[in-house]
């Protein structure tokens, strides 16, 4: 789903319920690292669609970005390039 999801057009109450999803996979330490990463991917994506959520992908980031995944890391790094 975090790989598609921006693919798909969505109204207003959907974007919220898929935004939401998205961080908590992103954030959660118990999940799998592909499942985080993909959920960051998702969420970068969806951004360049919807710019008003840029806080709320910067905070997200900045609380990922303090567990110093590597695997995360390099997903952002590439995303910042």
């Amino acid at each position: 789903m975090a790989q598609i999801v921006s693919r798909v057009e969505l109204n207003e109450k959907e974007l919220e319920l898929i935004w939401q999803i998205l961080t908590a996979w992103a954030i959660n330490p118990k999940e799998g690292r592909i499942v985080r990463t993909n959920s960051v991917q998702g969420l970068f994506n969806l951004l360049s669609q919807y710019s008003e959520l840029e806080q709320d992908f910067r905070l997200t980031i900045d609380q990922v970005t303090k567990e110093n995944i590597p695997s995360i890391n390099a997903r952002l790094s590439i995303l910042n390039s």
